[in-house]
């Protein structure tokens, strides 16, 4: 007799069933954004691990060194608005671009201080801009793994972003202790060269994020994505 629309049923869910494919370069973007919120991370604590220090090399205040802490975490708070729908408008490797430009500002700043100009406002300018480079590698990773991977893997990109934040700090608070209380270098150079070892990410990072970060996946990695507009995820 003829087929019935049961036998029919599982040849037409096999046809319609679409398939996704996941892009290689999906790990390089993933490592981009971990080392810079490794290297975000670092500088959180670098002042509250060595309060002394800092007052006796910059001529701050117990209370400065506190407000220094306080006003990173604050920007932090406060740009999460801002900076989640700018993320959502002009896409991840643009808003990644941004927060790279912060982060190199503000490590030129402190730097600037550490050399020249050392002073609490020179510090306190430091800390806003990479506090707002925070937020962006903050709110980064859940977008990422939803852009660039496929559901099997999304929580496992989410939790490498997420854990390399928690590397970061750990570094923050163990480097700045052994580079300035074991040293046999001045304060100043001790100093000098905690900067320039923490900034040393944003050298390597800064142009890999503008050269080498794709706007994104060639195709959508899972439904959701291919529900998206396709001109936020792939700018």
């Amino acid at each position: 007799g003829a087929p019935s629309a049961t036998d029919d049923a599982p040849v037409a869910s096999l046809r319609t069933t679409p398939t996704y494919t996941v892009s290689p370069t999906r790990w390089m973007a993933l490592l981009h954004l971990a080392l810079l919120n490794a290297g975000q991370s670092t500088q959180a604590v670098v002042f509250s691990a060595v309060p002394k220090e800092t007052e006796q090399n910059f001529g701050v205040s117990t209370v400065q060194v506190d407000t220094l802490s306080a006003v990173y975490m604050v920007t932090f708070v406060a740009a999460v608005p801002f900076v989640t729908w700018l993320f959502l408008r002009i896409g991840q490797r643009n808003a990644l671009r941004i927060a790279s430009l912060c982060s190199l500002a503000g490590w030129a700043c402190r730097l600037l201080v550490a050399v020249k100009f050392r002073s609490f406002a020179g510090l306190f300018v430091s800390q806003i801009l990479l506090g707002i480079t925070n937020t962006f590698v903050f709110v980064a990773p859940a977008l990422l793994a939803s852009t660039w991977f496929g559901d099997h893997e999304r929580t496992l990109a989410t939790a490498i972003g997420a854990i390399s934040s928690s590397v970061g700090l750990a570094i923050g608070q163990l480097l700045p202790p052994f580079m300035l209380q074991r040293t046999p270098r001045t304060l100043e150079e001790a100093w000098l060269l905690l900067f320039l070892l923490e900034a040393s990410y944003v050298v390597v990072d800064v142009p890999l994020i503008w050269c080498f970060v794709p706007p994104g996946p060639p195709t959508p990695p899972s439904a959701a994505e291919e529900a998206k507009d396709p001109v936020v995820v792939a700018t």
